[in-house]
């Protein structure tokens, strides 16, 4: 399975510089202070998943071989598939 490590690696490095960077009000209420760092790591937590879901979907799938067993472990039957598929 090819999977591309290295925009995974980008797209993680974006959503902390993307964090990081985020304006919190001037002089924001110290009552909304927890308010707004949650709001950060909730997008940060989106951010996150998202480049791992794109990461995991990106990658390919080729070449399949399949052996169907019986409660022995005796082999019943085999199936190949070629090429190459995506992950969805």
């Amino acid at each position: 399975m090819s999977l591309d490590k290295e925009t995974l690696k980008q797209d993680i490095k974006q959503a902390f510089k993307d964090a990081k960077e985020t304006q919190a009000p001037k002089d924001p209420d110290p009552q909304k202070i927890d308010e707004i760092q949650n709001n950060i790591l909730e997008k940060l937590s989106l951010d996150i998943a998202e480049a791992i879901d794109k990461f995991v979907k990106g990658g390919s799938v080729s070449d399949i071989t399949v052996e169907v067993k019986d409660a022995n472990n005796n082999m019943i039957g085999k199936g190949t598939q070629t090429g190459t598929g995506k992950i969805e």
